[in-house]
């Protein structure tokens, strides 16, 4: 599997570690696109990154996974 990361402002790097597992590749980016070829995308954060990166993921058509941080 092979998942985009968003990190929001809230977010950091180590929030990824528990995502990183055997055959799973994560790839911290700034913005989705299609042509990224990922499998699904992971938006760290609030209700602001996950409004922010829909469009894309549907334009992509990825899952997106929000991923609540504090």
């Amino acid at each position: 599997m092979r998942a985009l990361a968003i990190l929001g402002p809230q977010a950091s790097p180590e929030h990824l570690q528990d995502f990183r597992l055997p055959r799973a590749e994560v790839f911290h980016v700034e913005q989705c696109t299609p042509e990224r070829g990922a499998d699904a995308l992971l938006v760290f954060g609030g209700d602001g990154p996950v409004h922010r990166q829909l469009p894309a993921a549907v334009e992509a058509q990825l899952p997106l996974f929000p991923v609540a941080c504090r």
